[in-house]
């Protein structure tokens, strides 16, 4: 037998689950441009025994100012768990959803990271830069609460990022995305043949006259032209980048393998309680 599917006008029984993500003003707008347009198709809203949302924020939000009647459906003992699971293979949930409600739970990793995220306010790539060297972020181990950096990374991390932040001024629209400019200079803090401030002293001198890049690729490629100007012995960034890459890509192949084990473990403890 389903579920009853309850009504209400009463918006205010419902509750904010604990480490749900914040409801995005602009999806609920868009949800009220559908009522608006098409009228309300029903779509019961999840909830706990305590009425607190599992799924459905957008939809209460714009069904409150509409004054329109809620429908939910009430699950007994589902929780923030529940919630993440629902949408870990969806695109509902974003990188910084995950990471804001496992730090709402004061998950370690998922706090440092956040601070870092709220005092730098930059992309999620640039993060991953600074902190563990890397391009991009495994996504697959941030949604499953297996994220783990230190206190230690963070602080490096710091020191990069502002360094890097520091040519802003010196960059042009023109020249490309800052988003790439900011990894290539973080890669370039962490290569021990770089002098940091001849590499400071030689881009903002001759940042005006960069070659334009649209990747990141590009962009060392443009580097390393401007850092070995009247040098002689010539440093290879782009040839350290690549092996950057290579490792980088042989590093995620293990992680998602030993991800896989983990999982394959834990769904054979569950199965045998």
């Amino acid at each position: 037998m389903g579920k009853v599917i309850l009504q209400t006008m009463d918006y205010s029984k419902f509750k904010k689950l604990k480490g749900n993500r914040n409801v995005d003003p602009i999806r609920v707008q868009r949800i009220m441009e559908s009522i608006r347009k098409v009228g309300y198709i029903t779509s019961p809203l999840i909830v706990n025994e305590n009425l607190e949302v599992i799924d459905g924020q957008g939809r209460l939000e714009a069904l409150k100012i509409l004054k329109l009647p809620v429908e939910y459906i009430v699950h007994d003992n589902i929780g923030i768990d529940e919630c993440i699971s629902m949408n870990i293979y969806q695109t509902n949930w974003s990188d910084r959803d995950y990471i804001e409600s496992y730090a709402s739970r004061n998950f370690k990793s998922y706090v440092l990271l956040k601070e870092l995220m709220d005092k730098y306010n930059q992309n999620l790539l640039i993060l991953a830069t600074a902190i563990n060297k890397r391009l991009k972020w495994d996504s697959k181990m941030i949604r499953t609460g297996k994220l783990n950096i230190t206190e230690e990374q963070c602080k490096e991390a710091v020191k990069k990022i502002e360094y890097a932040m520091s040519f802003i001024p010196f960059a042009k629209k023109r020249h490309g995305n800052l988003t790439k400019l900011l990894q290539a200079l973080i890669f370039c803090y962490d290569f021990k043949d770089i002098d940091n401030k001849r590499l400071f002293e030689k881009l903002t001198e001759y940042m005006p006259i960069m070659t334009p890049w649209s990747n990141l690729d590009e962009c060392i490629v443009s580097i390393e032209e401007i850092y070995n100007r009247n040098i002689r012995n010539r440093v290879y960034i782009y040839t350290e980048y690549r092996k950057l890459l290579e490792n980088m890509n042989v590093g995620l192949k293990e992680r998602l393998e030993r991800l896989n084990e983990i999982e394959n473990i834990e769904e054979g403890e569950n199965e045998n309680d």
